[in-house]
């Protein structure tokens, strides 16, 4: 490794003051910079370029800091030098990322907003919550939802509709004998899918691409 290219990750890390000597200071001081950036999906594809000059891009923030983390976590056990491949780095940080984001057994409750406070001071609600509930009716599985206090919308967390769809087919398609036609417009109504969406949802239910 080139000794600029060591400055480039040291020195960064140095000049936000992230503890380098410690994987639980680093992990940790790395996630509030990310947090306090306001914009994850922005930071995480900064750091990326900076340290590895690699064009990453982010379009969830879940996803941003959990690539971000595990990418501190391999830098660590290099002790920031790079003694692989750019490439075959990313693959294996992104690809444990999009894990911990598809499977909601990995979940866990953050906000990145502030919290709604009543007269008396007292914090009643996050304007971003996410919780686990039973979205869809005969399907006890449960997925994290984020709800919007502001406008009550709800969003299954990212992963949570292929979980969802997963068991649906095993129910209505496999056990139940639904025809295809019928899975699809069942998804739309139920996960909020787009036409083309449900069309690949249940094209890789029935192809086994998802088990």
């Amino acid at each position: 490794m080139r000794r600029d290219e060591m400055s480039s990750i040291k020195g960064y890390l140095d000049s936000k003051k992230v503890r380098t000597f410690s994987l639980a200071g680093l992990t940790t001081d790395i996630g509030i910079i990310m947090k306090e950036s306001k914009d994850e999906c922005a930071i995480g594809e900064q750091i990326f370029k900076i340290m590895l000059d690699y064009d990453q891009k982010f379009d969830d923030e879940l996803y941003a800091r959990i690539s971000v983390k595990k990418l501190m976590v391999e830098l660590y056990y290099m002790k920031y030098e790079l003694d692989c491949e750019v490439k075959s780095l990313v693959q294996k940080v992104l690809a444990y990322a999009q894990h911990f984001c598809d499977d909601p057994a990995w979940s866990f409750l953050k906000s990145n907003e502030k919290d709604i406070i009543d007269e008396e001071g007292n914090v009643i609600l996050k304007p971003m919550q996410e919780v686990r509930q039973q979205v869809v009716e005969g399907i006890t599985t449960k997925v994290a939802i984020k709800t919007d206090a502001v406008t009550g919308k709800t969003k299954i967390k990212k992963g949570g509709k292929r979980i969802l769809c997963l068991e649906m087919y095993r129910k209505h398609v496999v056990d139940e004998g639904m025809s295809n036609k019928d899975f699809v417009k069942l998804i739309i109504e139920k996960l909020d899918l787009t036409q083309a969406g449900a069309n690949t949802y249940a094209w890789n239910c029935k192809a086994g691409i998802w088990v």
